[in-house]
This record gives structure tokens, C-alpha cells and sequence, in this order.
């Protein structure tokens, strides 16, 4: 992407998004990431730079991005039936094939013996997402993602469990491809940073610069992959986030904090 586009995106991102849980202050001088492209478990950014995607997206992101199945199936629905609504006595084909495969009959009895659901949006059940949805579920069913999972989960807990090494790191918890990391400023009584350090945004922004993407949360950073990430990308994972940690270490320790 040239230049001029790319300050273009910037520029329009600045003024016209509202991020949900941006700082402001902070995110009028600073701006945001723009992202144009990704594949498997990488995003890139307008500049160029490639990104392992740490946090799937935002969670969601399990089969990997640039699946050309499910780009398929998301237009062939497109061009069947792209939109009705599930308003009252009204449905479609994928979404009443997807609401069989998630919702048990237990589930939907117990919400319809209460007489009215009163709650719904216009895009509630939409069949385009619906058709993504079922083949999401079917790519995961059927390259056993799941089991893939169970065998490179343990893995990959171990290899940020050793983490804990380092002095600043409280604790590493959490299950297979959904993990945090804890920050603290002293190990023995589990004290938290003073909240002006911004200690988890610190060692985000660095494991950024590096080419790994976390979400951080207050004195945490949050992992939740693509579910296809291999035993190489979790070593890369590891290796950045301790390598980033160690660079804040030294930043604190350089500012006498």
C-alpha cells in the first residue's frame, strides 16, 4: 500500500471510529493499529509488518484467517438468500441449521416455556453469518482442531508457565490456548504495580514491536490464538513475551521503578 493510503486509513480511523474501551486522550495522539491483510495466523499491517495474531482477532478466530472454504461459503449464501430475519415467526435455512447444531432442546425449552422472548436485534440469526458459522464448525470438526488442541495445549501452557521464572511475572493460568499472564512488583506478597506503570500495556506494546500481538488488561496479557497455531509458532509466542518482559525489566530498572 502506498504511502498516501496509508496515512488515508490512518487518518479516517483517527476521526471516525469510536473503539470500544479506547483512551481518548491517549488514542487522539497516538492512533490505532490498521490492519489490510492476513493468512493462517498472521495479520499485516498497512506498513507492511507481519503479526503473529495472539488474540485471534478478538477470541473468535479459531480455524485461522484466508480460508478459501469459507470465503466460498459465505458467497454462495450471499447470493442465495443474503438477509431475512428471525423476528417472531420468520427464520432461514442456516440459521435454524445452526441453531440445531448449538442449542439443545433442553436449552430452547427452557427460554420458550417463559411464553415471549422479548429480546432480538435486525441481525439476529443473520444467514450469511450462520453459513460462516456452520462452516466454521465444520472445518473444526473435521480437522479434529480440538484434538489438535489437546495434544499442543499442554505445550503451549508449559512454555509461558516458564515465564514464571522471571521476577515481574506473577502467574501464567489458564487452559490449552487461552491463557494470562499476571504482572506483579513483588512475588512474595503478589503486589500489584502502581497503576501508572501501565506494566501489562508496556509489555504488549513491546511483544508488538517484536511481531507478536497480546491484549493486554490492566497488570495482565491475554492469549487466545487460532486453534492451528503449530509447536514452531508457540515457541515464537514464548520467546517474544519473555524477551518483551525482559526489556520492561530493564526499562524499570534503568527508571529506578
Amino acid at each position: 500500500m502506498n504511502h498516501v493510503l496509508k496515512n488515508i486509513h490512518h487518518e479516517y480511523d483517527l476521526k471516525h471510529i469510536l473503539h470500544p474501551f479506547a483512551e481518548f486522550p491517549r488514542f487522539l495522539n497516538e492512533g490505532s493499529r490498521v490492519f489490510d491483510k492476513a493468512e493462517g495466523a498472521y495479520v499485516h499491517d498497512v506498513d507492511g509488518k507481519k503479526y503473529l495474531d495472539g488474540i485471534g482477532g478478538l477470541w473468535c478466530v479459531n480455524i485461522g484467517y484466508g480460508r478459501q472454504e469459507m470465503a466460498d461459503a459465505i458467497a454462495e449464501q450471499v447470493l442465495t438468500l443474503p438477509y431475512y430475519n428471525t423476528f417472531t415467526d420468520m427464520s432461514s435455512v442456516p440459521a435454524s441449521a445452526l441453531a440445531a447444531t448449538l442449542f439443545s432442546d433442553h436449552i430452547s425449552r427452557a427460554i420458550i416455556d417463559d411464553g415471549v422472548f422479548a429480546h432480538g436485534f435486525t441481525y439476529s440469526g443473520h444467514p450469511v453469518a450462520c453459513a460462516a458459522g456452520l462452516k466454521n464448525i465444520e472445518i473444526i470438526e473435521r480437522e479434529d482442531l480440538c484434538g489438535h488442541v489437546r495434544e499442543t495445549g499442554p505445550y503451549f501452557e508449559q512454555s509461558l508457565a516458564n515465564l514464571k521464572d522471571l521476577d515481574i511475572v506473577g502467574d501464567v493460568r489458564g487452559r490449552c490456548y487461552m491463557l494470562a499472564v499476571e504482572f506483579v512488583c513483588d512475588k512474595a506478597t503478589k503486589q500489584n504495580f502502581d497503576t501508572s506503570v501501565e506494566i501489562g500495556r508496556r509489555v504488549a506494546l513491546e511483544a508488538y514491536r517484536r511481531g507478536l500481538i497480546a491484549r493486554n488488561v490492566g497488570d495482565f496479557i491475554i492469549l487466545s490464538p487460532p486453534l492451528t497455531l503449530t509447536k514452531e509458532q508457540i515457541d515464537f509466542v514464548a520467546d517474544t513475551l519473555h524477551a518483551s518482559v525482559l526489556k520492561v525489566m530493564d526499562e524499570l530498572k534503568n527508571a529506578g521503578g
